[in-house]
């Protein structure tokens, strides 16, 4: 991942409880997704973040731990089994992993639907720097 990246995450993040290469491997293997690795880069670093990233933009990108749960939750698999939540901005939109071309999306949570993207970036980078704006 980017230094500058890093850096700007860093800035805003207390990390989240730190796991074990351990833990991370059977966490990634409950999932049934295979993540992108910038973003794996990123659980393994922060195991999540919930707060500011500027000014008036909050963010809730959720923890290793709670990825599957919170995708069983909202019942992804059954309204929307093209997407994989990854976090929300505290209120009615989810960030998303679009399963179709791993690309990065924000949908509203009501209505959970892919027909209701909008494209965010095709990497994490991408991802930090639209939802940073």
């Amino acid at each position: 991942m980017e230094n500058k990246l890093l850096d700007l995450i860093a800035s805003r993040i207390t990390s989240g409880i730190e796991l074990s290469d351990k833990q991370v491997t059977r966490l990634l293997e409950e999932l049934d997704i295979t993540l992108p690795a910038d973003y794996i880069e990123f659980l393994i670093l922060f195991n999540g973040y919930e707060g500011s990233l500027s000014d008036n933009v909050y963010v809730s990108l959720w923890s290793l731990g709670l990825l599957k749960e919170n995708n069983e939750m909202y019942a992804v698999k059954e309204f929307a089994p093209e997407l994989f939540l990854i976090g929300s901005d505290g209120g009615d939109t989810a960030f998303c992993i679009n399963r179709e071309n791993i690309s990065y999306v924000k949908v509203p949570l009501i209505g959970l639907s892919l027909e209701d993207a909008t494209f965010l970036g095709n990497n994490f980078k991408e991802f930090i720097r639209a939802i940073s704006k």
